[in-house]
């Protein structure tokens, strides 16, 4: 799985350079603001990665001891992290609006248009928060060939979405870009939360122990 998982990183930053690409057709305004709300992203999206990654180091070693109880525990305290620590971070994004842009920006114009979507960039934080935690719970618990195949379809398509929002629809503002992408990624949310609450975890469980077990065999 080591090469999809690359290949996934791949297609998710290069979905946000076509975006970039593309808001540059719409002025060098709304390149400076659509480059300012991804500098935001970039900064605060590293909270939710980092508990999402202590998450799956717990929830794999869990499953690869056969202790179910133990791994959906994680995975529920876990999303309950993600949840709190996003909703406050979120809060904070939204309340200190102004001076955190402008430490991004100079630009009055784009202070005050991105002060009118501030909004908008703390929902996509919140849910490329939980976004995060599905991709890695959903690769712990056995599931990462389906998490793979809704990522390749739920991500480009909100890259093409946002810019058929923007190119089609008439909704000039990059910020229809960036939710474009939010779309996409409540998508990957709803189809993973679906299979993951349908899960046999006790099926699963032996399955991901048994493959580490013949994993170190062949060590």
């Amino acid at each position: 799985m080591v090469l999809p998982i690359g290949i996934a990183i791949y297609v998710e930053w290069l979905q946000f350079e076509i975006l970039s690409i593309a808001s540059s057709f719409l002025g060098d305004f709304e390149t400076a603001l659509f480059t300012s709300y991804m500098n935001i992203f970039y900064i605060f999206q590293n909270l939710p990665l980092g508990i999402t990654v202590t998450i799956g180091t717990r929830v794999g070693n869990a499953f690869g001891s056969r202790d179910t109880k133990t791994a959906v525990r994680y995975l529920q305290a876990g999303f309950a992290a993600i949840i709190i620590a996003i909703a406050f971070y979120c809060t904070g994004i939204y309340i200190y609006a102004e001076s955190i842009i402008r430490l991004i920006s100079e630009d009055e114009l784009v202070i005050k248009e991105y002060l009118k979507n501030c909004h908008y960039v703390s929902i996509f934080l919140i849910v490329d928060g939980i976004s995060n935690y599905y991709s890695t719970a959903m690769r712990t618990s056995g599931h990462e060939k389906f998490m793979m195949n809704a990522y390749f379809i739920c991500y480009p398509a909100g890259t093409v979405l946002g810019i058929l929002l923007v190119f089609v629809f008439g909704l000039s503002s990059s910020i229809w870009l960036l939710l474009g992408i939010m779309f996409g990624e409540i998508a990957f949310v709803i189809a993973n939360t679906i299979r993951l609450l349908s899960s046999d975890f006790d099926k699963l469980c032996d399955e991901i122990a048994t493959r580490m077990e013949l994993s170190l065999i062949h060590i």
